[in-house]
């Protein structure tokens, strides 16, 4: 009977343990079960997040490529300023060449004009004096 007794314990003692980690097992599947609720919930953050991501990678390449369009379309406003500038710089160049050009030919028709003038009277002066002259001549005949 004390063997009866012995195994009567031991099987007490073996039904406490399996109740004992029944118990323990019941809390690890509720700790495993918040546990997969947490990873579920982290994996969509990350799939929230990757979106996110990816729509800023989108908006990032597209900004980019806005950059690059307006960084051309500066070069070619300087590049269009600059030949313009030069542009001016010949028309200037040439404008102040016509300028001295015709300045130098009012001034040469100046010159002739003042001396057509003086020649103007001296064949004035002359042909008076030819005609006194002619008349002293006249006189002086008869």
């Amino acid at each position: 009977m004390d063997g009866v007794r012995a195994m009567a314990a031991e099987l007490a003692q073996v039904k406490s343990a399996i109740t004992q980690l029944s118990e323990e097992n019941a809390a690890l599947a509720k700790k495993n079960a918040v546990l997969a609720k947490e990873v579920e919930e982290s994996r969509k953050k990350i799939e929230v997040l990757e979106e996110a991501n990816r729509e800023l990678t989108a908006t990032d390449a597209r900004r980019e490529r806005e950059l690059a369009a307006l960084q051309a379309q500066v070069q070619k406003l300087e590049n269009q300023w600059n030949a313009d500038r030069e542009h001016r710089r010949d028309t200037y160049a040439k404008s102040k060449l016509l300028s001295d050009s015709a300045t130098a030919v009012l001034d040469r028709m100046e010159r002739d004009y003042k001396q057509g003038r003086e020649w103007a009277t001296s064949a004035e002066g002359f042909a008076n004096d030819h005609k006194k002259v002619k008349q002293e001549n006249a006189l002086n005949a008869e």
